[in-house]
């Protein structure tokens, strides 16, 4: 495993005390049904884990072509 790939397991584990947080929260709303919240709460954990994946993938292939580019003119 290169290095730029270890920060993906750190940033989607750092979701997990996010989620906690939220949790927390969520029942300082007073919603009328608890179960909605939990949805919406799973939605966003869910959605947030998806983007996070996103954007540390693209990092990963942009840091191969900056590590490609800058082998070419050593």
């Amino acid at each position: 495993m290169a290095i730029y790939e270890s920060g993906n397991h750190i940033n989607v584990e750092n979701l997990d005390p996010l989620m906690k947080k939220i949790v927390t929260i969520g029942p300082l709303y007073k919603p009328v049904k608890k179960e909605l919240l939990l949805i919406n709460i799973e939605k966003l954990y869910d959605t947030a884990k998806e983007k996070i994946q996103i954007v540390n993938d693209a990092f990963g292939t942009w840091k191969l072509v900056v590590d490609d580019r800058q082998a070419m003119f050593k």
